[in-house]
């Protein structure tokens, strides 16, 4: 999932002013690629950028009344279900991962579109493949691999 911000983040903010700083929740799909293959240490993949390739957005979500930490994804290859995961699967409460990245960065500014990591495994796909993660309160995201 990823965090769309309403307002800044100070870098020593909570999870309170972090919760109240998110604008909006959007589904996410984070494609992955590594051009260095895929045996690698933390050192290596923040060397290559983080392993990031690019993402697939759905449409913002008021995040008031979920809970984030609950927040469930299951996702699917052609319809057939490959992994699942919860928002408690990124540090414990995705919002921990918001609040950890502003202090790294000293704060975030409104309308600051962050990503909380992964909440399932990464998982292949090919040329004709589509992935779809269905979020439980935040909707579906869908790409469709040429």
């Amino acid at each position: 999932m990823a965090f769309r911000l309403a307002s800044p983040l100070a870098a020593d903010a909570g999870r309170r002013a972090a919760r109240e700083a998110v604008g909006a929740a959007v589904p996410a799909i984070e494609l992955v690629d590594s051009r260095t293959g895929w045996s690698f240490d933390a050192p290596l993949a923040v060397a290559d950028n983080s392993l990031d390739a690019g993402i697939v957005l759905g449409s913002d979500v008021d995040p008031a009344g979920i809970a984030l930490g609950d927040e469930s994804v299951t996702l699917r290859v052609d319809g057939s279900p490959v992994d699942s995961g919860v928002g408690a699967d990124v540090l414990g409460n995705p919002l921990a991962a918001l609040t950890w990245l502003a202090d790294a960065v000293d704060g975030l500014a409104a309308g600051a579109l962050v990503t909380t990591g992964s909440l399932t495994e990464p998982f292949p796909v090919d040329a004709g493949e589509t992935v779809t993660a269905s979020f439980a309160s935040l909707g579906d995201v869908t790409l469709r691999v040429e």
